[in-house]
């Protein structure tokens, strides 16, 4: 059983290569060695609800959608993010996040921008591993190395292939 499940779940070599090709051009030059911690199935409310997942890395989240061709992508970098929230999804189901920017330093009057992802399975353990990678990039302390590789052992499993590559 454990082997079958192996074969049916990409390896984290595998989605950190997706991510990796996904947002080569949407990353900064100085991000080009980042890692995938992990990723989730989840839905970013625009005017309707676009499926897609959500790459979480040690400085960026990073949204993508291809819904017939229609392609939408996000680069959210951590040190523009003021505030992350659980949410409700209708006000009563418990499986969104949403994500509000700092404010725009130029546009003083403006509403901080918000994202709102939907259709988490996991809400709380998105929340966790996001606020985790996010508040070790605000201590000046980004995961990389043992600590990058040990934290995504555990998200990922003991038996799964984590390659900081």
């Amino acid at each position: 059983l454990n082997l079958a499940l192996r074969w049916l779940t990409p390896s984290h070599r595998t989605k950190n290569e997706d991510f990796k090709r996904l947002f080569r051009n949407e990353l900064p030059d100085e991000s080009s060695d980042a890692v995938l911690i992990d990723d989730y199935s989840c839905a970013y409310q625009k005017e309707v609800l676009v499926h897609g997942r959500l790459y979480i890395s040690q400085d960026h989240l990073c949204f993508y959608a291809n819904i017939f061709g229609w392609e939408t992508m996000l680069t959210i970098p951590y040190l523009q993010i003021d505030a992350l929230t659980r949410e409700k999804t209708a006000h009563v189901i418990p499986n969104a996040l949403q994500i509000t920017m700092k404010p725009d330093p130029d546009k003083p009057d403006s509403k901080p921008k918000t994202y709102f992802f939907a259709s988490f399975i996991s809400r709380d353990t998105s929340f966790m591993v996001i606020m985790k990678a996010w508040q070790n990039l605000l201590m000046g302390s980004p995961m990389t190395g043992p600590h990058l590789r040990s934290f995504a052992c555990r998200v990922w499993g003991a038996t799964s292939e984590v390659s900081s590559d």
